[in-house]
């Protein structure tokens, strides 16, 4: 579930810096207003397609830690219990 957690933070970290290096390369702000509203546009849909596949990536690691949890906890393997 960390490992998860840990590609959706470094995908967004990536994309900004890949956004923010293409802006400052390519002079976004000099190309005029129409230019720069669009490209805002699509930074930020891009960003929300990638932290909606990192929070799907979570909840699915999310949930087989549980089934995996689940199934050792009916398959009796673990510490034996001492009642």
């Amino acid at each position: 579930m960390r490992a998860a957690f840990a590609k959706l933070v470094g995908a967004v970290v990536a994309l900004d810096i890949v956004a923010i290096a293409a802006f400052q390369l390519g002079h976004v702000d000099a190309r005029g207003p129409v230019f720069l509203q669009r490209y805002v546009v699509v930074w930020t849909l891009s960003s929300a397609l990638v932290v909606g596949w990192g929070l799907w990536q979570v909840k699915q690691a999310r949930r087989t830690w549980r089934r995996r949890g689940a199934a050792e906890r009916d398959s009796g393997s673990g510490a034996p219990r001492h009642d």
